[in-house]
């Protein structure tokens, strides 16, 4: 029985470390393409979005923080054409079920979204096997956006985001 609990306990040791050394294991990332040519214009701003609980009455209600006002990253509204790659692990995952696009809330200090009222509608076009071209089913208005990969939500919530600015 000692011996049971001990190999149970060193596995799970070991599997922990494992996990807290190695990276999510679906990542994509998202680049900025020009869409007359298809060559990468950009790569857009890489960021954590951070999960803020709702307090009080409304502890249902949950907002995702980007730091910062403004992304680094502007495109004018014609060149909102997007390419997502994959890593070796996920060439067969389809990226369609874990990028999402949203139009963010801006305020002096940070960029913000919640629930579905900000989620734009978008495509995913295979270029091959991990590329994908993706686009906003509709055309994208000026502001702030960000596409989360809701592959690597770690455990407290939180997961990375690609954002952008689009300017008229």
């Amino acid at each position: 029985m000692k011996y049971k609990l001990f190999s149970s306990l060193v596995i799970l040791i070991g599997a922990l470390v494992f996990l807290s050394f190695s990276t999510n294991p679906f990542a994509y990332t998202l680049r900025a393409i020009d869409p007359a040519t298809g060559k990468v214009r950009s790569t857009l701003e890489k960021s954590t979005a951070v999960l803020q609980k709702g307090k009080g009455k409304n502890t249902t209600a949950s907002v995702y923080n980007i730091s910062g006002s403004k992304s680094s990253t502007r495109l004018k509204i014609s060149e909102a054409v997007f390419e997502s790659s994959s890593d070796k692990t996920t060439l067969t995952m389809n990226p369609a079920d874990y990028i999402i696009l949203y139009k963010l809330t801006i305020d002096k200090n940070n960029r913000s979204f919640s629930g579905n009222e900000s989620l734009i509608a978008t495509s995913f076009t295979s270029l091959e096997p991990g590329m994908h071209r993706v686009g906003p089913s509709s055309g994208l208005v000026p502001g702030e956006y960000a596409f989360i990969d809701k592959s690597t939500t770690t455990a407290d919530g939180n997961f990375t985001v690609w954002a952008f600015g689009v300017d008229q």
